[in-house]
């Protein structure tokens, strides 16, 4: 059975320390999720049976909805890069590049690069357009000059550039 979800990280809420609450769309109490103290990016597993969390510490977890604890799951993550989880794993921002994460076993692997030649300062933002195609968007350290690209899983990525000055891209399924 599919469940549905809503969460957001809470500033201020607990202890001066933001922490990661959800609630069930048919349950209104709000639920804490242990460990999640200092979180700032999160994303919920695509059939909503839990979430994952990049903690303070730059750690991925997950927290599973049917059991008790956060799982840590990888020691990759930037807390300020975003995330996202689609089939075919968990893309977080390590060091200002996009790493996939299978949430099986945590085995991780760099989807991109950055480039100093282009003044590329942080890719972030990721968003799952389908199994295949990653979007995310390109800081750099030229003002305006941020841009939203898409990479492939391939077994060699490729990038393409989808929109110039722009910062983030949202994608309609249908």
């Amino acid at each position: 059975r599919r469940r549905h979800w809503w969460g957001h990280p809470s500033r201020g809420v607990r202890d001066g320390v933001r922490h990661v609450y959800v609630r069930g769309v048919e349950n209104p109490d709000l639920q804490l999720i242990p460990g999640t103290a200092g979180t700032n990016s999160m994303a919920f597993a695509p059939d909503g049976s839990a979430l994952a969390v990049v903690g303070a510490s730059g750690k991925v977890g997950i927290f599973r909805f049917d059991d008790a604890g956060i799982r840590t799951l990888s020691a990759i993550g930037d807390i300020n890069g975003g995330m996202s989880w689609g089939s075919r794993g968990i893309v977080v921002q390590q060091a200002g590049e996009l790493w996939l994460i299978d949430p099986a076993d945590g085995a991780s692997r760099q989807l991109t690069t950055l480039d100093e030649s282009r003044g590329e300062a942080q890719h972030a933002l990721p968003t799952w357009l389908d199994d295949r195609v990653l979007v995310f968007t390109t800081l750099t350290d030229d003002a305006g000059s941020e841009r939203v690209e898409a990479v492939t899983l391939d077994a060699a990525p490729r990038r393409t550039v989808i929109m110039e000055r722009a910062r983030r891209a949202l994608w309609s399924p249908t």
